[in-house]
């Protein structure tokens, strides 16, 4: 797992990531940890994170215009909000970031913390196994935005747009996702399963994957499938 600390104090920058390694040696987790003092910095580096602890703060001033200059889209969803002024939390929820910590209580949050990102890792580098083209082929999960079944040939959208193709159910694609406890699949029709990190709008018998892809949820289970979907939004944010 490879996490990123951006604060401009470098005092609290060597605090948070003693404390990060000492949580994740703890659990004997393999992790990598890079600390930065700027968004700027950070931007500058190439390497990829699987996580980023940020300050909201920077020379007194929020950085949410920033993120969107800065941060990729992706990976906003898995920013952690680091701040000693608690009413800057209400300010960042509409970025919907992973989480937040308090420094205040870093000593205190810091394993919480470090035991959602370790779940939530496992969870996103879980990988689905298909027969496509006489060959085996593995998929992670984060990667397929929704299922589509027409009898019993199945079609896999990820999200880079790319369809594949293979034979299998729906029934046993649900089983496969229960039997694996793969998070954030939803089943919203008869045919389809969707992924709810890419879901951007709930609106009446209709649900929006990743801003433009408008799929139907079943009537006679409208509530109950829209009620699901929005748990799993909750859970995976």
């Amino acid at each position: 797992m490879k996490v990123a600390i951006i604060d401009d104090e470098k005092e609290f920058r060597e605090i948070l990531g003693s404390r990060l390694i000492k949580t994740f040696e703890g659990l004997g987790i393999n992790f990598q940890i890079s600390k930065y003092e700027s968004l700027i910095d950070y931007s500058k580096d190439d390497s990829e994170f699987d996580y980023i602890l940020l300050d909201i703060l920077f020379n007194g001033e929020a950085c949410f215009k920033q993120i969107n200059k800065y941060i990729k889209g992706d990976m906003r969803k898995k920013i952690i909000f680091v701040t000693s002024q608690d009413h800057l939390v209400y300010d960042a929820c509409h970025l919907k970031p992973f989480d937040f910590i308090r420094k205040d209580f870093i000593l205190d949050e810091i394993e919480c913390l470090v035991d959602r990102l370790v779940n939530s890792y496992n969870d996103e580098n879980k990988e689905f196994e298909f027969d496509i083209d006489s060959k085996k082929v593995q998929i992670h999960a984060h990667n397929i935005m929704y299922f589509e079944v027409s009898v019993n040939d199945l079609t896999i959208i990820t999200k880079q747009m790319i369809k594949l193709k293979c034979r299998y159910s729906l029934k046993k694609l649900q089983e496969y996702i229960d039997r694996n406890n793969i998070q954030g699949f939803v089943k919203i029709n008869k045919s389809m399963i969707i992924n709810t990190k890419f879901c951007t709008d709930i609106k009446n018998d209709k649900v929006e994957i990743d801003g433009d892809i408008v799929l139907s949820i079943a009537v006679n289970r409208r509530n109950k499938i829209r009620n699901e979907i929005i748990k799993q939004i909750i859970q995976l944010y």
